[in-house]
């Protein structure tokens, strides 16, 4: 049931992407033969303005068709105009994000990330400077924080032998705290954790609160992919398999907290996250996608020759070999997910 939610978001998604190529070529006044809205065989077409628009038989993402030759080919113009197009692509799914996170900080549904004091420490120095559990951490030496990591941060990095600490309690009184922190690592003898406040953007302040979470949502991805690396696991790794349960469980649980608003305001996160996985992962220096092909261009700029049409086909043939035993190694570990042993 739930692949009925995951596969129209995704070809969603894949197609915002094309639309980003498509917009950027035909400002350069590239020829474009064809749009396309799924993949052939083909059912319906209409042609405008000399590009053949299409609707294809299988509904996932779509496509752009260049010219291969003549002036005004993609393969004719300069370089940096290629990189553009090349890069419109997954350029289109991070702003699409950024939209998708304004307008949920316009109406409400961008929580702002809180510090939450969950325990204290008995005779610790933050019990002794007073402070509780469920006490807020506005601010610690005057640095706002809104991240436990960002709380230990300032203190480590401060070389004075106290902290000043804001927080406001329950009933929203806030104060301030003087803490000593102890040991090498500067403990205060607290347990960190995260509260989400609900709040509701100024216009100014939504687009703002959007791109910056687009932006941390990108990196947080990026350092994902390089831990998941490092780890040599490909545990972490998600196709659509396990994105369709994971999906489902999402459904289900906001559903059952609070109804079809919920729903809705979950899966705007969750087109969100997914459109800034496909900004991430388009730009991977793979040549069959958008950032390999940039890389190449980038070869191409250094030697200021360009490759053979047969080396570049070689390089994309063994990239798509690559990521087609990628995608059904991580299809394998989705199955393998879903029916646990023992």
């Amino acid at each position: 049931m739930t692949w009925l939610l995951v596969v129209p978001l995704l070809s969603l998604l894949v197609l915002v992407h094309e639309i980003g190529h498509f917009a950027v070529a035909r400002l350069f006044r590239i020829t474009v033969h064809e749009f396309g809205i799924g993949f052939p065989p083909r059912v319906a077409s209409i042609c405008r303005g000399g590009v053949l628009y299409s609707l294809n038989l299988i509904p996932i993402g779509g496509f752009v068709r260049f010219a291969e030759d003549g002036a005004d080919s993609f393969h004719a113009r300069p370089t940096w105009q290629r990189a553009a197009v090349l890069f419109a692509g997954p350029g289109a799914n991070f702003l699409l994000a950024a939209a998708i996170f304004t307008t949920l900080a316009l109406t409400g549904g961008l929580p702002q990330p809180r510090v939450r004091i969950a325990d204290v420490v008995p005779s610790s120095p933050a019990a002794v400077a007073g402070l509780a559990p469920n006490d807020i951490v506005l601010a610690v030496d005057g640095v706002p924080v809104d991240q436990p990591d960002a709380v230990r941060q300032v203190v480590q990095r401060s070389d004075q032998p106290t902290v000043v600490v804001t927080v406001a309690d329950s009933a929203g009184n806030v104060r301030q705290a003087v803490v000593e922190p102890t040991g090498e690592r500067r403990q205060l003898g607290v347990q960190l954790g995260v509260a989400s406040e609900p709040r509701t953007y100024e216009p100014g302040a939504a687009v703002a609160a959007g791109i910056q979470r687009a932006v941390a949502g990108s990196v947080g991805t990026v350092e994902g992919l390089a831990s998941t690396v490092r780890d040599r696991s490909i545990d972490a790794v998600q196709g659509p398999i396990g994105m369709a349960r994971d999906t489902g469980w999402l459904v289900d649980r906001l559903a059952e907290r609070g109804g079809l608003a919920a729903v809705a305001m979950g899966f705007a996160h969750l087109a969100a996250g997914l459109s800034l996985g496909l900004f991430i992962f388009n730009l991977l220096p793979v040549p069959v996608l958008d950032g390999g092909r940039l890389l190449l261009l980038a070869i191409e700029a250094v030697r200021r020759r360009r490759l053979t049409p047969e080396v570049e086909a070689s390089v994309q043939l063994a990239s798509a070999v690559c990521l087609l035993v990628l995608f059904i190694a991580v299809s394998a570990s989705d199955v393998a997910r879903l029916f646990p042993r023992g």
